[in-house]
């Protein structure tokens, strides 16, 4: 509920703005006050675990927080919300993060080349959320390998731990290369594992083509779901982004088949700045549950970002 209350008193201050008759002045302070408080939520943090305090512009600290609305075929209406709070800390030499945040939404920070062109492929829930400290092991050009320790706060709150090895972008020609992989355990239902590969190639007239390949184990189910989705993408202009992503879903339980297949159009548009983005997300699957036939889908979605790097002072 505090979660829910927050995120809709900064959406309603965000979408205010143009309607108020405020003044630019106006407008780039109300931003610029959530965001540096914010960071100085991490500068005093930083300087607790630092033992010191350092002079730096920022500290990489950031606020998101959404909301949406998504209308399906033989589904009831949803309306749902996020909020994810990053606290960043360079004085304790970059290796610990607070988080507060909507679960498995780290992928959503790889999307801003692109505007983010799509998301929650595996039908992820942004109603699970969990508080938890991370620590980076190491970080270089290369690789990243870090772990977070935390609780899901669900009822009963469900204590957890994350192992997740990034291999940084490989250039092939041209293509670029990504991957991760992530080890949890969770102590209401064990282990589980994930797996992402990414290719993406640039191509003319701001347009990436990106190819997905992931796959999640979880000892619960004892189950492995794969996926395989084709995403093209295309920066229309400074402010709006367009994409089409289509791909096909899958299981081994009973034995390898596949769930579903989809076709996505997702749109989005900053209204404000970077920092305020509108998003409407047309859609149709094709789902093993109803015999493969077209099942309609649209989404409509608003995100707000706080943080310091983003304030035009």
């Amino acid at each position: 509920m505090v979660k829910y209350s927050l995120t809709i008193l900064l959406l309603v201050f965000s979408l205010s703005i143009p309607f108020a008759g405020a003044t630019r002045a106006a407008e780039v302070g109300l931003h610029a006050t959530i965001s540096d408080t914010i960071e100085e939520w991490a500068r005093a943090t930083d300087a607790f675990f630092g033992g010191e305090v350092a002079d730096y512009e920022t500290t990489g600290t950031y606020l998101r927080t959404g909301i949406q609305w998504e209308a399906r075929d033989h589904s009831t209406p949803m309306l749902s919300y996020d909020l994810n709070l990053h606290l960043r800390l360079p004085v304790a030499e970059r290796r610990f993060n607070l988080f507060l945040q909507s679960e498995d939404t780290e992928e959503d920070e790889q999307l801003s080349d692109t505007l983010g062109a799509a998301s929650d492929l595996a039908e992820r829930s942004r109603e699970s959320t969990f508080a938890g400290l991370g620590y980076i092991f190491t970080e270089s050009e290369k690789w990243k390998s870090s772990i977070i320790g935390g609780v899901r706060l669900i009822d009963p709150p469900d204590p957890f731990v994350r192992f997740k090895l990034r291999r940084r972008q490989i250039e092939l020609g041209t293509w670029h290369f990504r991957a991760d992989q992530s080890v949890t355990w969770r102590n209401n239902s064990g282990f589980s594992e994930a797996t992402n590969l990414w290719f993406d190639r640039p191509m003319e007239n701001k347009v990436l083509f990106r190819a997905n390949t992931f796959a999640t184990w979880d000892e619960e189910d004892l189950e492995v779901f794969t996926g395989q989705t084709f995403n093209l993408m295309w920066r229309a202009t400074d402010d709006l982004g367009l994409s089409a992503l289509t791909g096909v879903l899958g299981e081994t339980k009973p034995h390898w088949r596949e769930t579903q297949y989809l076709l996505l159009f997702p749109v989005r548009y900053f209204l404000k700045g970077e920092w305020l983005i509108f998003g409407v997300r047309p859609g149709v699957r094709w789902p093993r549950e109803y015999d493969f036939k077209p099942v309609r889908e649209v989404q409509f979605r608003i995100e707000a970002y706080f943080d310091a790097e983003r304030v035009k002072r």
